[in-house]
């Protein structure tokens, strides 16, 4: 079944958490929360605000701490932090890792348990980071790959002909932060006609 999966965005703005639990209960089922400016202090400050219940449908970036003491879905590091990565989750905790080519993500799938690539599409949040052409069709024998940049309601339906298992959305969703939930729902809805 494809999935979607929401990025949050590297800075905050007032309410997120609250946006981050409406979207919950919209039905987001994996929440990537990646502050990489946040210190492990600020990460807990946020986290502390979000209702227990949602911990396990968070994944945390960069502070492998946190995500053993506050029980969540699982870890996602970069290609690099991933290469010096010699940490261990608990069972049932998920382990991702982002790449920008086929030659990674030939490399670190087997490993974990799904892999981002970008940027599939223009994408949204990062002016001039324009898409890959080569990375239109997942080749074969990767299973785990989720498409990462420009993914939007124009293009989502798209993916699965392309061979991925689900897309991930960062600008889509939060450019204009007061739409997140609709900007969701709409995607959700565009990919169940589909």
């Amino acid at each position: 079944m494809f999935k979607i999966i929401v990025i949050t965005r590297p800075d905050t703005f007032e309410n997120e958490t609250k946006v981050w639990v409406d979207l919950f209960e919209a039905g987001l089922e994996r929440l990537h929360v990646r502050k990489p400016g946040f210190s492990v202090t600020e990460m807990q400050e946020l986290l502390q605000q979000v209702p227990e219940q949602y911990y396990s449908r968070m994944v945390l970036s960069h502070q492998p701490e946190l995500v053993q003491s506050y029980g969540t879905m699982g870890l996602h590091l970069s290609y690099v932090d991933f290469k010096q990565y010699s940490g261990t989750l608990e069972k049932g905790q998920t382990l991702s890792v982002s790449v920008h080519n086929w030659t990674e993500a030939a490399e670190v799938a087997p490993k974990v348990d799904y892999v981002f690539i970008s940027p599939v599409f223009d994408s949204i949040s990062k002016s001039g980071y324009l898409a890959n052409e080569s990375l239109r069709l997942v080749p074969a024998g990767l299973n785990n790959i989720y498409a990462l940049g420009g993914v939007c309601s124009s293009n989502i339906d798209q993916l699965s002909a392309m061979g991925y298992v689900g897309g991930v959305v960062l600008g889509e969703i939060w450019n204009k932060e007061t739409h997140a939930l609709d900007n969701f729902k709409n995607l959700i809805n565009k990919e169940l006609i589909e």
